[in-house]
């Protein structure tokens, strides 16, 4: 692993399992238009997090330890939350490298959304010439489905993902 910062991976698991709680993995298509016309969609792609605002010192120490990728918003009028939205390729492909493929995803749900959007960034695809080619492209699994080696029965990391999990929805 780079750059981790001597990250202690008990807080890399800690970090997923609160990832898990508040954080989501984006896959998202966006209109291009030309005379009102579709012509293409761009593929967008992003890691966000979640909080309430009170959280905002944890935001930032989260951004802090993981090398200040992405930006943190705040929406203190109609929310009051505080997100931190990791959407810059470089700063995806830091995270999947660095992060995730070291420390998988437990659960399916989430293991599949984040192998979609590391397909799309580490494959550079940002295209599809139609709605239909970009659902083709989220729906053909067997393209970027990567498998993952996890021991279910290490407590250790169990341990540190359900205290990140519970950090998050408790």
């Amino acid at each position: 692993m780079s750059n981790l910062n001597n990250l202690d991976p008990k807080w890399i698991q800690w970090f997923i399992g609160l990832a898990y709680a508040e954080g989501n993995f984006q896959t998202f298509p966006k209109k291009r238009l030309k005379n009102s016309n579709i012509t293409h969609y761009n593929i967008g792609y992003g890691f966000h997090l979640g909080m309430s605002l009170r959280d905002l010192a944890l935001i930032k120490t989260i951004q802090s330890k993981l090398n200040n990728l992405g930006r943190i918003y705040e929406y203190a009028d109609n929310k009051n939350e505080a997100h931190l939205a990791i959407t810059k390729k470089d700063d995806l492909k830091w995270l999947i490298l660095n992060i995730f493929d070291y420390f998988p995803l437990l659960t399916n749900h989430q293991w599949e959304r984040f192998n979609r959007l590391r397909y799309g960034v580490l494959n550079n695809i940002n295209r599809a010439e139609s709605y239909s080619d970009y659902l083709n492209f989220l729906g053909d699994c067997s393209t970027w489905l990567k498998s993952r080696n996890i021991d279910l029965n290490d407590l250790t990391l169990i341990d540190n993902w359900i205290s990140g999990f519970i950090n998050g929805e408790a």
